[in-house]
């Protein structure tokens, strides 16, 4: 089960948490991930500005999920609607940063956050590794949105390139510096970006197109 290892990785982030508010989505679980972050929550609420925790205790899955795994329509406009609140509260509560976080990214070091912060940009993300040569961004783009794999793609995985970069699509571990003022443009829900959308139901596909409409860019980094 890696969500202890990510709520361990979560809390031990070297950022004054009386200045977090967290706010966690769990959706259809069917193991005991609920109980798992009840438990967390227990022990650690009270060291956070604040928690809210939003979960969906129904086993049943989506129309025409045919595994836990199947990403349907119906599972993108829960992921989308959830992170337009995310995004809304953070306005809200006049917050400096938001942070979206999936829950199977794993800080290694505590200063993450602090680190994405420096690079100054706009919406920026920290380069992940995993298994083979998948990463959280994307280097280039097909005329219609699509991934498209290049040369400069091996070459900030494998940091023959160092430094933050202005990249068409980040995900996984974002982080948006909300004291932009063009980031009040942002949005992830289709009927609320600036310009109509007609691409994919897809919540990482209708941010890095939110982001492009506000003039701005996403940043990946790979410096840490």
């Amino acid at each position: 089960h890696v969500l202890p290892y990510f709520l361990g990785t979560l809390d031990a982030l070297d950022y004054p948490k009386r200045r977090i508010q967290l706010f966690i989505r769990l959706d259809h679980s069917v193991d005991d991930s609920a109980e798992i972050l009840d438990r967390w929550l227990g022990r650690v609420n009270r060291s956070y500005h604040s928690v809210e925790f939003s979960h969906d205790d129904d086993p049943i899955g989506y129309a025409g999920e045919r595994s836990w795994f199947d990403w349907t329509e119906d599972r993108y406009r829960e992921v989308i609607r959830w992170k337009q609140y995310a995004l809304d509260k953070g306005r809200r509560a006049w917050a400096d940063y938001l942070l979206f976080l999936d829950s199977d990214v794993l800080f290694t070091d505590p200063n993450a956050v602090r680190l994405l912060i420096a690079e100054s940009k706009p919406v920026v993300a920290p380069m992940l590794t995993s298994v083979g040569a998948y990463s959280n961004f994307w280097a280039s783009t097909t005329d219609t949105g699509y991934y498209k794999r290049t040369d400069d793609y091996d070459l900030l995985l494998t940091r023959q390139s160092v430094g933050c970069f202005a990249v068409p699509m980040v995900n996984s571990a974002v982080l948006i510096d909300l004291r932009w003022q063009a980031t009040d443009k942002l949005a992830l829900e289709p009927d609320r970006l600036v310009e109509p959308y007609d691409g994919p139901l897809d919540d990482m596909l209708l941010l890095a197109a939110s982001v492009r409409q506000a003039g701005l860019r996403m940043h990946v980094s790979n410096r840490h």
